[in-house]
């Protein structure tokens, strides 16, 4: 069973998000969040410390991204895509952070970090295929490693990144009415490009 401080704890993640992602992270305040948790603005501070502690546990993201599979790139650019249109979809943490990357150095670094601890790893474990020249790295189940798995998963953070600012904030049309299959389809062959 959750305590009260839990409540309370979640209660004021869950207004902090929804001003951060309505007016952003300048505009938000502590006493605006305070006041829409009906809390006094010292316990947002005790649990959080700062706005930016707000704002970071706010933000906080697992892109709980799938195993690298050994499976044709399409294939796995294809999966990858669909995973990510539904985090974005049903995430709104992301959505807060990509607006905030934007306009802020600290969204942007949060962002920048969750790339970097979560996809570069993940592209680092794929398999290496035939064609890789970067440190050893070969056809026989070796893995992407170093400058290779850095440059790849900037690249498809630039895919993923652009297609979600088009998507979700920017909101062109074509893209922002889209079923999530239809974006995740026309979103697999870009990742799949960088991958290769």
């Amino acid at each position: 069973m959750r305590g009260s401080a839990d409540v309370t704890r979640e209660r004021i993640l869950g207004h902090a998000r929804a001003q951060f992602g309505a007016t952003g992270f300048e505009r938000t305040t502590i006493r605006s969040v305070a006041k829409a948790a009906g809390i006094d603005p010292a316990l947002v501070m005790r649990h959080f410390g700062t706005k930016e502690g707000l704002f970071a546990a706010a933000i906080e993201i697992s892109l709980e991204l799938p195993p690298p599979a050994e499976l044709p790139i399409a294939e796995v650019a294809e999966r990858l895509a669909e995973h990510f249109v539904r985090l974005w979809d049903s995430t709104p943490a992301l959505q807060i952070l990509l607006r905030t990357a934007a306009t802020h150095p600290l969204g942007a670094e949060r962002m920048r970090a969750v790339f970097a601890d979560q996809v570069a790893p993940w592209v680092a474990r794929l398999p290496a295929r035939g064609g890789d020249t970067d440190g050893g790295e070969t056809d026989g189940g070796e893995t992407h490693g170093g400058e290779t798995a850095r440059l790849r998963a900037a690249l498809v953070a630039s895919a993923v990144l652009g297609f979600a600012l088009c998507r979700y904030v920017i909101e062109i049309p074509a893209l922002a009415a889209m079923s999530p299959q239809q974006a995740a389809t026309h979103l697999g062959p870009s990742i799949a490009l960088h991958l290769q």
